[in-house]
């Protein structure tokens, strides 16, 4: 599988570019690599934090972007590299959820997919905090404990789509039906002047 590694300072120009405001949806944008840390503070109203307080927040700092469209916006966090991280994903400061919970010594990545509505033109902060890391040398909740090696955690940010509000279309049944109604109301009322 390819990676594209980009800072999070790049995911600005990939949200607001390539996008006709209300008619297409953003392009894809898969594996941005990004870093959680514990010299890094974790984002306001970070939940289940450890000993080591409130730490594992993005490197880069949250990540601000205008939303092209009204619509969906889709992401996904896969951890990369450790078993045993997990995520914290916001938006505006409000928690979309946790990625799913691994133990230390377990056999699979964490990973989550989460969504929220998004308004054509308005600015949106994404921010991360990485769980484990304020358990750093401390039992995990989920089993194990995590070495200094898990700072900074690595994840890949998945930008499915900001996917457009779709506009109704009327079906075609009750259109003709209306049509034929107002034509056949035309032609009563032309009758009915001839008389």
């Amino acid at each position: 599988m390819n990676k594209t590694v980009l800072p999070a300072a790049a995911l600005l120009g990939l949200v607001s570019g390539n996008a006709k405001a209300g008619t297409e949806p953003i392009p894809p944008y898969t594996n941005l690599l990004l870093f959680a840390s514990t010299t890094t503070p974790s984002p306001p109203g970070s939940t289940g934090l450890g000993p080591l307080g409130a730490v594992g927040g993005l490197t880069s700092g949250p990540i601000t972007f205008v939303a092209p469209s009204t619509g969906t916006l889709v992401a996904t966090v896969d951890d990369c590299c450790l078993v045993g991280d997990r995520y914290q994903v916001f938006l505006d400061g409000v928690s979309l959820g946790f990625t799913s919970p691994e133990p230390v010594s377990g056999p699979t990545l964490s990973t989550g997919t989460f969504t929220a509505p998004l308004t054509g033109g308005a600015s949106y902060t994404f921010n991360v905090n990485d769980q484990l890391l304020s358990y750093l040398g401390h039992p995990w909740l989920f089993g194990g404990t995590a070495g200094t090696s898990f700072s900074p955690a690595a994840f890949y940010l998945t930008l499915v789509d900001v996917q457009p509000t779709p506009i109704p279309t009327p079906e075609p049944g009750p259109l003709g039906l209306l049509g034929s109604a107002l034509l056949g109301l035309g032609l009563f009322r032309r009758s009915r002047k001839s008389r």
